[in-house]
C-alpha cells in the first residue's frame, strides 16, 4: 500500500489477517482438545493402575482416547499448516515489495524520501531518533 499498489496490499492484509486468524483458531482448538485428552489419559492411567473397573470401560475409553489421540494429530497438521501459511504470505509479501515493485512506486518512494527523513542523533546524552518532514 506505501508503494502506491492499493489492491495488491489490501489484498496482503486481507489474506495475513486472515491465515493468522486460522492459526489463532487452530492453536486453540487444538489446545482445548489437548486438556481434555491429557484429562481422560489421566483417568484412563488411574484405571488401569488400580485395576478397578471393568475391563470394558477400559477398553472402550481406550479406543476412545485412540481416536482422540489421532484427532490430535491431525489438529496439530492443521495448525502447523496454518503458520506455516502465514509465514509464506508474510514472506511473498517482503518479496513482492523488495523485487517487484514498479518503477512508478518506486519514484513515489523515493519522493517521499525526500519529505520525510529518519535520523538518529544524541539529545541530552541520551540516543534518540529525530524524524524531520521536508516542504
Amino acid at each position: 500500500m506505501t508503494a502506491g499498489q492499493k489492491y495488491k496490499g489490501i489484498s496482503f492484509f486481507i489474506a495475513e489477517t486472515a491465515s493468522l486468524l486460522f492459526f489463532i483458531n487452530a492453536h486453540e482448538n487444538y489446545q482445548t482438545k489437548k486438556k481434555v485428552y491429557n484429562r481422560d489419559m489421566d483417568i484412563y492411567n488411574n484405571i488401569a493402575l488400580k485395576g478397578s473397573g471393568e475391563y470394558s470401560e477400559a477398553y472402550d475409553m481406550y479406543q476412545d482416547l485412540k481416536s482422540r489421540n489421532n484427532d490430535l494429530d491431525n489438529l496439530q497438521t492443521t495448525r502447523n499448516a496454518a503458520i506455516i501459511i502465514a509465514g509464506a504470505v508474510y514472506a511473498y509479501n517482503i518479496v513482492d515489495a523488495v523485487l517487484f515493485s514498479s518503477s512508478t512506486s518506486e519514484n513515489q518512494r523515493a519522493n517521499n524520501r525526500n519529505r520525510f527523513t529518519v535520523t538518529s542523533t544524541m539529545i541530552e546524552r541520551s540516543p534518540s531518533i529525530l524524524l524531520s518532514k521536508s516542504f
